[in-house]
């Protein structure tokens, strides 16, 4: 017969949880019943929220009382099932908690396809913390398109996110002057939130400064502003040639790209 192990409560913690506070006990696996399946556990996933869980002050969680076995989302493999939609052998997550098996009726339960992506993926980004950073996202950080929106703990950790970002953008060869950085502001408890916005063409105000600048230099070309970007005809390739030094010596605070450059 297969022995069971877990770790159950023993204690309440108080302040810092103690090892004292859990116990590793055996038992047998029960006989299951109509509709009902044993899960094995491949993964567990230790989330923050059972600090409250086992003290009794999470605010919608039954706390664990002494005795029983701490809680816990998993992924984990059918051994056996009466369960119709459920066959040996299918990977499942569903919610064990701290032990090697686990019995279930199938509510709560969702089959995962091993093949799609990495199991314990099914636990963090792809599972209930993926599931809350973006519900976070959309309702706290209201992002808006070409908006990039960081938020951390303290000024360092942005500063670590920022640097992160402008690597990522050399990397693929993308001007870091794309990004345009908007002023920090406090989010929800200690939190920061950091605004970046991806630029995207010429700004107005920009490009009538080049407008007017290239009239001015009486360089012979024609300059037009045409949406978010600056058409720019001439006669003569050396005249284009040093509109296009003019602008980049300009230093304008964005990257400029000559597209349709041709004789």
């Amino acid at each position: 017969m297969t022995t069971n192990k877990k770790i159950i409560l023993k204690n309440t913690p108080v302040g810092v949880p103690e090892k004292t506070d859990f116990e590793i006990a055996e038992s047998s696996l029960p006989e299951i019943g109509e509709n009902e399946m044993i899960t094995k556990t491949i993964h567990l996933s230790l989330d923050p929220y059972i600090r409250g869980v086992i003290t009794g002050r999470h605010i919608y969680s039954e706390k664990v009382d002494i005795g029983d076995t701490i809680v816990g989302r998993t992924v984990s493999e059918v051994i056996t099932s009466n369960h119709p939609n459920y066959n040996k052998g299918d990977i499942v997550v569903c919610s064990n908690g701290w032990q090697e098996y686990g019995v279930t009726n199938g509510e709560g339960v969702r089959k995962l396809d091993p093949f799609s992506a990495p199991l314990s993926t099914a636990l963090g980004i792809l599972g209930m913390p993926g599931l809350t950073a973006y519900a976070g996202l959309l309702v706290y950080g209201e992002p808006k398109e070409n908006d990039l929106i960081v938020i951390t703990d303290d000024e360092l950790k942005l500063k670590q996110v920022h640097d992160l970002i402008v690597t990522h953008f050399v990397r693929r060869k993308v001007d870091s002057l794309c990004l345009s950085q908007q002023s920090k502001e406090k989010a929800g408890g200690n939190k920061i939130r950091q605004s970046y916005k991806l630029v995207e063409g010429i700004e107005q105000t920009i490009a009538k400064k080049i407008t007017a600048d290239v009239k001015s230099s009486k360089i012979k070309v024609q300059v037009k502003i045409n949406g978010n970007e600056l058409r720019v005809d001439g006669k003569k390739k050396d005249d284009l040639q040093t509109v296009m030094q003019m602008i980049e010596e300009a230093k304008i605070g964005i990257p400029v790209q000559f597209v349709n450059y041709r004789d």
